[in-house]
């Protein structure tokens, strides 16, 4: 009897043990993710280059602040205009 119960045990730590591992993983997993997109999105928020393309005046921002003009890099990717 003292077997039975003792394998039971080592069967529900091994559980214990398989889904903390499968936690630890997808938490890593998350932030890779997470990673990731916040990447891109950076990627897509700095200014591919300093000066404005319309009228030459150092950029700030995301838009110059003289004439206007967005300052992200002006060779879009094509799919984008179809999401």
């Amino acid at each position: 009897m003292e077997n039975t119960t003792h394998n039971t045990q080592q069967k529900m730590g091994f559980l214990a043990r398989m889904r903390q591992e499968l936690k630890k993983r997808k938490r890593r997993i998350m932030r890779l993710i997470e990673l990731k997109r916040l990447q891109r999105i950076r990627k897509k928020t700095v200014p591919a280059y300093t000066y404005c393309k319309n009228c030459g005046t150092k950029l700030e921002g995301m838009y110059c602040h003289c004439c206007g003009q967005y300052a992200l890099d002006i060779y879009q990717p094509f799919w984008k205009y179809f999401k």
